[in-house]
């Protein structure tokens, strides 16, 4: 499962925005995140109505007046987005809405159909307007992530983990934190590479690989597939035709 109910902004504008003692993770971009019942540590609840709450169908969400007051007050140093997701087995929805210049500028927009392009999906909207950016500053992943994922919102699964994170992040500052997360995430990201490339079948057999280079049974054949394997967990699963042009190439430089 994961939810998220939080404010995200400039790092620096929620550190100066909130009292010492509370979490402020980190994000790409310069961005932080504050878990929303931390926005009015001494109201409940925190956020007004969470769009969680609703019915199916029912209007977007719309926060209480003094949590809206707190956000208007923030954006006053820089605009400020409240966002809310919760997915469970493939289902669940995203909310959002972004301050800028002390006034709600856009939202709170509801969506649990996903139809529209990634790119116009609440949070995704949102992440824009704060100025995440869509290129992967991490080189961990050959695939497309939107903006959700590359801004880094996919690192933690809970308000409660965010906060936790939040602590140690607000205590070790913006840029230690971040190359800490990026150290793990690189670290996570090449591990189910090489776990995806380990579970993938060899795209040539033994058998295959000796007709190919011309040689009898022996430590070529395996030095052959290893080095195949280790093209499969840098760049993906190899086809037919890229794995025989990938040993053949190999076996020309001096099987290194």
């Amino acid at each position: 499962m994961y939810e998220l109910s939080g404010v995200i902004a400039g790092y620096g504008l929620l550190c100066a925005c909130t009292a010492e003692n509370i979490p402020v993770a980190v994000l790409r971009d310069g961005l932080g995140l504050v878990a929303a019942e931390d926005v009015l540590p001494d109201r409940d609840p925190a956020p007004g109505t969470p769009s969680a709450r609703r019915e199916p169908g029912a209007p977007p969400a719309v926060v209480s007046p003094v949590f809206e007051a707190a956000l208007a007050l923030w954006s006053r140093r820089g605009p400020v987005a409240y966002v809310e997701a919760e997915f469970f087995g493939g289902t669940g929805f995203q909310a959002a809405a972004v301050w800028r210049d002390g006034v709600r500028a856009w939202g709170p927009v509801h969506d649990e159909q996903f139809t529209d392009p990634r790119t116009d999906w609440p949070i995704n909207r949102a992440l824009a307007s704060l100025g995440a950016r869509q290129d992967d500053r991490s080189g961990a992943s050959p695939v497309y992530l939107d903006l959700f994922h590359r801004a880094g919102l996919g690192w933690e699964r809970s308000s409660e983990e965010w906060r936790a994170v939040g602590r140690a992040d607000r205590e070790s500052g913006y840029a230690a934190a971040l190359d800490h997360r990026e150290e793990g995430f690189r670290a996570e990201a090449e591990h189910a590479r090489r776990r995806q490339a380990d579970e993938l079948p060899d795209v040539l057999d033994g058998r295959t690989i000796m007709e190919i280079l011309g040689v009898a049974p022996g430590p070529v054949v395996g030095a052959a597939s290893r080095h195949l394997k280790e093209l499969a967990r840098e760049g993906g699963a190899l086809p037919r035709d890229e794995a025989v042009a990938a040993l053949r190439s190999w076996a020309h430089t001096g099987r290194t």
